[in-house]
């Protein structure tokens, strides 16, 4: 379910402040250089390099996650698709 502040993309890099959710479209590759305010969803066949933060969890669903950015929640395999 999408809310208000939330975003999603299939773009190849991703910056600026996102005020909510972001979630990457199924078989992208993208830098993720933005601050998250909410959660990281990837899709399966994502290939996704976080450059700066994400404030709460990242959901991998099959997805892979590269980088040195800060995640302030935790890395879950599966789930908020």
């Amino acid at each position: 379910m999408m809310h208000r502040g939330d975003h999603e993309s299939d773009a190849p890099d991703i910056s600026g402040m996102i005020g909510g959710t972001l979630r990457v479209k199924p078989g992208t590759k993208t830098v993720i250089s933005a601050m998250i305010n909410r959660d990281l969803v990837l899709a399966s066949g994502v290939e996704a390099e976080l450059t700066w933060m994400v404030q709460n969890n990242v959901y991998l669903n099959g997805g892979t996650l590269t980088g040195k950015g800060l995640i302030g929640g935790e890395i879950l395999h599966e789930g908020k698709l």
